[in-house]
């Protein structure tokens, strides 16, 4: 008697949607990388609800809107607009929601962890930072590299000296400043 079909056809279908994952990410990048960022949020949008486990395009999606923002602002120091001047962490907001949401549909994904970690960093929250990388590499050793740049090192050394100087609750209250609620909610 012979034996069904059916695996040979699961096996045409998985690299069918596989496929159809990668057209929605590979459609978002050449979005982006023309500048058609309003189309790139969109095609990164779908191809996140499509695939939420596709880490790829929540980590590009999060660097889009980073380095668009940045864009932005650069434009705004040479043009002659004035600037909203809202400050370091709002620069980073799009790009933050975009990895928040992405590490809650992927609670255990190191990379987004640690693409939000560095994000942190860049925006001067040393605690969130640490915390999301230390996690990073928790989640996937192959992550621990990250914990040996000199920024991080860095990073380790102030909030270390930041805790011999600072009474507990002063340093308590410091933390709870900087937006680490988002962190210790998908931590």
């Amino acid at each position: 008697m012979a034996q069904p079909q059916s695996v040979g056809f699961t096996r045409t279908a998985v690299p069918a949607r596989r496929n159809a994952k990668s057209t929605h990410y590979t459609h978002a990048l050449k979005l982006w990388r023309t500048e058609n960022l309003d189309g790139a949020r969109e095609a990164f949008q779908v191809a996140t609800t499509s695939a939420p486990d596709e880490v790829k395009a929540w980590v590009s999606w999060a660097q889009m809107e980073k380095r668009a923002e940045l864009k932005r602002r650069q434009l705004e120091l040479t043009g002659s607009s004035s600037g909203s001047g809202s400050g370091l962490n709002a620069r980073f907001a799009r790009c933050r929601a975009v990895l928040q949401q992405g590490l809650q549909l992927n609670p255990g994904s190191a990379q987004i962890c640690q693409a939000w970690g560095l994000l942190e960093l860049q925006a001067g929250n040393t605690w969130a930072a640490l915390a999301l990388l230390e996690r990073s590499v928790r989640t996937d050793p192959a992550c621990s590299p990250v914990l040996r740049w000199r920024t991080v090192q860095a990073a380790r050394m102030a909030l270390s000296a930041q805790r011999q100087h600072c009474p507990r609750s002063k340093l308590t209250a410091r933390l709870l400043q900087i937006n680490a609620c988002a962190v210790t909610e998908c931590c």
